[in-house]
């Protein structure tokens, strides 16, 4: 919101001696934005608008803005830290217009930093809920100080709330209200039921993921769908991916990022793209929250590769290779090229007949009678149950926790360094599970009546998921010149 109000004759009485030519900034913060329209913010800028008339006060510019961000959280405020910097520049307005102080700052960090330029730069702040805080005075920062400290503390209190709150939730597994979430509508009496064709299009893409499947093949088929999603404009990859890593998928509550207990509401259900029916479990989510989690670490973004190897085998001094389009006669064609021995590479390989190769040896070795042993586990090595038993105890550690602090038994600086250290073994053995529980890309096509076939049938982005499973792959340099494609320059080595 832009302002243009300007000092007018008909001012209030309540103008401040010496401030009828001052200019002023405006900041609007809300913590949540239910609405999703800004409102909150919109009215507090009316009401600054309307304090800044009173005052005899020119708004310059538009107002610093902060939707949806809470002060207390210690997350980055764009708005917050624009305007400090404007402030401190020479000829900036020495006045801040606010709805009350708790909007521009509840952490008494947060308030000793204002108060610091504040003072170097002579400003004061005007609230139309507490009035004047003058900062450049020792009385108007206690004041500050005092009013800084009663929010921060009226902070945790909320927290833990929310906190004790979350836990009487999770012990009647109720939805915690407002939109529902996809793949699921409102039914009778505010219960959720499953959205068909959503919960589908859902089951059908985690168990893509599960099978072997990129994340760009399922995005892909996102976008194809007749589905269209119901919190964006488009199917992109953000949406998607948070449409498959949901915990609600299992109908698993959550609270502050962790599973917390079973809810009410149906786990998805539905067929994936051969026609089975699945039901979608805790391990299903873990399995591909652990698939989306490695897929970003990975930075694996934009299209999948169409070339077997790009990005897979290795030149003989270790770095990827990748293809480019090249060829001196006979047109274009994919070279497999590794760039770190500068603008000619280390190797340079016709792609084409090294994948046909490579697929057929791969095939070849699917083909062979010890296939159990591909995808044989070391049960000694993880203990599934003892994973799960763990996840769990920690997450009711955390959750009594929050009790105590609801209880005042723990404070807030105590609460922060025990959570922390919780959070942090959970976080470790829910890692450890997801990736025990993660399905190999080798399981569908070793269930085939012939492996091999079933591999040489399957999409681009499974093949290469079998290729990383079973083996390494290293291209050599022929050693005359160009010579014709020569197998004994490819070195497969077999993952054991």
């Amino acid at each position: 919101m832009t302002f243009t109000t300007l000092p007018t004759a008909a001012a209030s009485s309540d103008k401040p001696a010496g401030q009828q030519a001052q200019s002023a900034y405006v900041y609007a913060r809300i913590s949540r934005d239910r609405e999703g329209a800004g409102l909150g913010v919109d009215r507090q800028q009316q009401d600054c608008g309307a304090l800044a008339e009173r005052l005899g006060l020119t708004v310059v510019g538009e107002a610093f803005v902060d939707n949806d961000l809470s002060a207390f959280s210690g997350k980055r405020r764009p708005g917050y830290e624009q305007m400090l910097r404007d402030l401190d520049r020479p000829g900036a307005p020495r006045v801040v217009l606010a709805w009350h102080t708790d909007r521009l700052h509840r952490s008494p960090l947060e308030l000793e930093r204002w108060i610091e330029l504040a003072d170097r730069r002579g400003i004061s702040v005007h609230t139309v809920q507490a009035g004047l805080i003058d900062l450049a005075t020792p009385s108007g920062r206690m004041t500050a100080r005092v009013l800084g400290a009663v929010a921060s503390g009226e902070s945790e209190h909320k927290a833990a709330r929310v906190a004790r709150k979350h836990a009487e939730i999770r012990e009647a597994g109720r939805y915690h209200g407002g939109a529902p979430p996809f793949g699921w509508r409102y039914a009778r009496e505010g219960r959720l039921e499953l959205e068909r064709h959503e919960a589908e299009l859902v089951v059908r893409g985690m168990r893509m993921l599960l099978d072997g499947r990129s994340v760009n093949a399922v995005h892909r088929m996102f976008v194809g769908s007749a589905v269209p999603p119901r919190f964006a404009a488009t199917w992109d990859r953000r949406s998607v991916r948070k449409a498959l890593g949901r915990w609600a998928n299992a109908a698993i509550m959550v609270h502050r990022g962790q599973p917390i207990g079973q809810a009410e509401w149906p786990p998805l259900s539905g067929r994936d793209t051969t026609g089975v029916e699945h039901t979608i479990t805790a391990d299903d989510v873990r399995a591909v929250r652990q698939i989306l989690s490695d897929n970003a670490a990975n930075h694996q973004t934009g299209n999948s590769p169409a070339w077997l190897l790009s990005g897979i085998a290795t030149c003989p001094c270790g770095s990827l290779v990748r293809v480019s389009i090249g060829g001196r006669t006979g047109g274009a064609r994919p070279i497999y090229r590794c760039r770190d021995g500068g603008p000619g590479g280390h190797i340079s390989r016709n792609a084409a007949p090294v994948d046909e190769w490579v697929r057929e040896v791969i095939a070849a070795r699917l083909r062979l009678p010890d296939l159990a042993d591909l995808l044989a586990r070391d049960e000694d090595a993880v203990d599934v149950d003892t994973l799960r038993a763990e996840v769990a105890t920690l997450s009711e550690r955390l959750e009594s926790l929050a009790i105590l602090l609801a209880d005042g038994t723990l404070d807030g600086p105590g609460y922060k360094t025990s959570a922390g250290r919780v959070r942090e073994r959970l976080e470790a053995a829910q890692g450890a599970l997801s990736a025990s529980l993660r399905r190999s890309p080798l399981s569908p096509v070793l269930t085939a009546a012939d492996p091999g076939d079933a591999f040489l049938a399957a999409a681009a982005d499974v093949q290469r998921s079998v290729v990383r499973e079973l083996c390494t792959v290293e291209l050599r340099k022929p050693r005359v010149g160009r010579v014709p494609f020569n197998p004994d320059d490819i070195v497969i080595t077999w993952r054991t």
